[in-house]
């Protein structure tokens, strides 16, 4: 009797399992090892930036104030405080080279976020914020110093204007007061020489004195009419030509102000995520000039209702003491009332 015979086993597996073998299933990927995976890896990436932080975060920033001041530095020299050109200079050079001082500032708030513990990067926040003040006020000042200066600069240039045009005028009017007086050319050849108002050749001596006297007005108007178009023409017009870069500069300054102030002190808002609180003892956040406020404030409600309980229980023994004195007192007056 013959066995049955068996099917033939299949050489080739089957879609599914053959999928399922060489790709891994969503439930793989959220399965517990895959989930400890990438919180190593993410681990691992924020030591590594960490590090990173600690090691560039402080020197970065001393490049950047060092780039900073270097700039401003060799702009300025030789200093000139009095003149009006040299405070433009200075307030044009202090807003445009703001960049590398706001850049520090932001590295070293980010470092204070990704490594607050670091002793390094605390301490130069803190000499960032001790300094901050007085950086934002030295910016608030640059406003009116670029303004004075600008007004300052055009009053010059109008004063240099009308000391140049009475200038030529006087010079002018000489010249005219020696050729109308001369009572011939020679001696308006000598009197021309003399005021050092023109000069004239011996050949024109020649010419007649009427002639010659027509001849050298009419050549000294258009000498003076050369003169006066040679002085440059400074008007209101020159001074509204200046308004966008004072606007500029002006505006720059005081968001230089404002964000040396925020980093003074601890902003509220979108700015607090940016510019945090120094670290304090054992690495903690030291309180902000509101949190002292409220301390110092709970401490003196403290110390008013502790002087304020201890006048209570003064007065409370007062009374008890007064009313053990009034008992006493009746209570001998009605032992004595008794006696016979």
């Amino acid at each position: 009797m013959s066995s049955p015979e068996r099917p033939p086993a299949s050489s080739s597996s089957s879609p599914s399992s053959s999928a399922g073998s060489s790709s891994i299933s969503p439930s793989d990927a959220n399965s517990p090892a895959a989930q400890v995976s990438e919180r190593a890896n993410a681990t691992a990436l924020g030591i590594g930036v960490q590090g990173h932080v600690r090691r560039l975060a402080v020197p970065l920033a001393v490049a950047l104030l060092t780039a900073y001041v270097t700039a401003v530095a060799s702009e300025l020299l030789p200093v000139q405080l009095l003149v009006p050109a040299w405070q433009l200079k200075l307030v044009a050079v202090l807003v445009n080279n703001v960049g590398f001082a706001l850049t520090a500032v932001f590295v070293m708030a980010l470092a204070m976020d990704i490594a607050p513990s670091q002793r390094s990067i605390a301490q130069g926040w803190q000499r960032i914020q001790a300094w901050a003040p007085a950086v934002s006020l030295l910016f608030l000042l640059l406003i009116p110093l670029q303004l004075s200066a600008v007004w300052s600069n055009y009053r010059l240039a109008v004063n240099s204007q009308q000391e140049a045009i009475s200038r030529i005028e006087a010079g002018h009017k000489r010249f005219r007061l020696v050729v109308q007086t001369a009572p011939t050319g020679k001696e308006l050849q000598a009197a021309l020489a003399f005021n050092q108002v023109g000069a004239i050749s011996d050949a024109d001596t020649a010419i007649p004195l009427p002639l010659l006297r027509r001849n050298l007005l009419a050549a000294g108007e258009a000498t003076r009419q050369r003169a006066l178009a040679g002085v440059g023409r400074v008007s209101r017009a020159d001074l509204l030509k200046q308004l966008p870069d004072v606007l500029r500069i002006v505006l720059t300054a005081l968001a230089a102000a404002e964000v040396f102030g925020a980093v003074s002190v601890p902003p509220r808002g979108l700015l607090r995520t940016l510019f945090r609180r120094p670290l304090g003892d054992g690495g903690q956040a030291a309180p902000s000039w509101r949190r002292r406020l409220k301390l110092w404030k709970q401490s003196q409600q403290r110390f008013l209702n502790s002087n304020r309980s201890r006048a209570d229980r003064k007065r409370r023994a007062r009374e008890v003491e007064s009313l053990k004195k009034k008992r006493r007192s009746e209570a001998q007056r009605s032992s004595s009332s008794r006696r016979p």
